[in-house]
């Protein structure tokens, strides 16, 4: 990719006492050790209970893997690759073998998944490719019943992550399932039957407002509201740090009023809400737009209108999507040498050649390493409402509903 100024080092298998020198810098409380400071890539393989088995790092000699590229989504970390040329000797990487990716000599790892598909035994195609997946990839294997009568949101969740942490390798942490004034709210009702926990986990995010839940490369569960901050390692400008940004709007999916259908039947056996949820000022900018939208598996009309209200608030503006490429990741200032470590939270701000900032969430991060360098590619999402706005408009939107959820609450005591 163009504008690249990364000297190519490819990946090599580590051996015991093998020391790169090259000048570089990183933050002394977050290295590896000094053994590897000077690695871009530098991959530890583990078995499926934790013990390590082999250490890949970059250098110029003795290369054993001819390309690296893994991809980090909001959810966590997702798909990986590897094409190793040879194995050291001893050594097999088979199934379900974690491997954690570290770059620039960084003692936490910034991808962590799991191998999923590796090369049958007495193939002949080399190089050898291993493909991974993130650790969120275990919540499609698992199913959840159960039902939450007047419970928040936060407290369910936090059951399912003991319940996940308990049947998977992915780790519970309490202070990464985070509150806040929509996911403090109680819902009346909610069942779920035989449902996938990831599909059970998405209804729950989006009756929070539109949070993000995965696992992180610490292989720690996260539900969190989308972050709206912008690192320092995502601000750039054109043409200094990008080659391309070409933002792009799009109105093709506005959806202004929306009727909304929930699990309890009334007595006509119609399961929707008598009337729509409407934005009139979406409706006067882009002529009225209908959809149906499903409220699923929950059995109140207090609930259904929540779910409604959040599926509204998202889909009434038009979305602005661009990928940004050619990036720069190294710079140089007298003897220290800055190298950018960007992961998948928060948004990315772009100083267009005009000099107007944009703002747009990060959706997907590729790094990819070969022949020819490091290359990293961001694919930026639809521009998302601030969660303090969206939670104060539902909040002046659901006066009924909040009646309803005290009525059910004083039912229930």
């Amino acid at each position: 990719m163009s504008g690249t100024r990364y000297r190519s080092r490819l990946l090599r298998y580590r051996s015991p006492g093998y020391r790169y020198r090259g000048a570089t810098y990183v933050p002394a409380e977050d290295t590896l050790g000094a053994d590897v400071e000077g690695y871009a890539v530098y991959i530890i393989a583990y078995t499926s209970g934790g013990e390590k088995v082999a250490e890949f790092a970059s250098d110029a000699d003795e290369t054993r893997a001819s390309r690296d590229t893994i991809e980090l989504l909001e959810t966590g970390p997702g798909h990986s690759s590897i094409d190793l040329r040879n194995l050291p000797t001893g050594v097999t990487l088979t199934h379900d073998m974690r491997l954690d990716v570290h770059l620039w000599g960084r003692s936490r790892p910034i991808y962590s998944g799991y191998i999923t598909k590796a090369p049958g035994a007495g193939t002949t195609d080399w190089p050898k490719t291993y493909e991974a997946f993130g650790f969120i990839k275990q919540l499609d294997d698992l199913l959840v019943t159960g039902t939450y009568t007047a419970q928040t949101i936060h407290r369910i969740v936090d059951t399912l992550a003991r319940d996940i942490e308990g049947r998977t390798r992915i780790v519970y942490n309490k202070s990464k399932i985070i509150r806040n004034a929509l996911s403090k709210y109680p819902l009346i009702e909610i069942r779920f039957n035989r449902t996938p926990m990831k599909r059970a986990l998405e209804q729950l995010a989006g009756l929070a407002g539109g949070f993000v839940f995965g696992v992180d490369a610490d292989r720690e569960f996260f539900f969190r509201p989308p972050s709206t901050t912008v690192a320092d390692h995502s601000i750039f400008s054109v043409p200094e740090d990008i080659g391309k940004f070409e933002p792009i709007e799009d109105s093709g999916d506005v959806r202004n009023v929306v009727y909304i259908q929930y699990g309890q039947l009334d007595g006509g056996g119609d399961n929707f809400l008598s009337e729509p949820l409407r934005d009139a000022a979406s409706e006067a900018a882009y002529r009225t737009r209908e959809t149906t939208v499903r409220a699923p598996n929950v059995y109140s009309e207090a609930d259904a209108y929540r779910w409604g209200s959040v599926q509204l608030a998202r889909s009434k503006d038009p979305i602005t999507r661009t990928t940004i490429s050619g990036l720069t990741l190294i710079t140089a200032s007298r003897d220290i040498t800055v190298r950018r470590v960007i992961d998948c939270n928060g948004y990315v701000r772009i100083a267009d050649t005009d000099g107007v900032d944009h703002e747009l969430p990060k959706k997907k991060i590729t790094y990819t390493v070969d022949g020819s360098g490091m290359r990293v590619d961001i694919q930026l999402g639809e521009l998302k409402r601030d969660m303090a706005l969206l939670a104060a408009e539902l909040q002046q939107r659901q006066q009924v509903a909040e009646l309803m959820q005290n009525l059910a609450n004083q039912q229930l005591i």
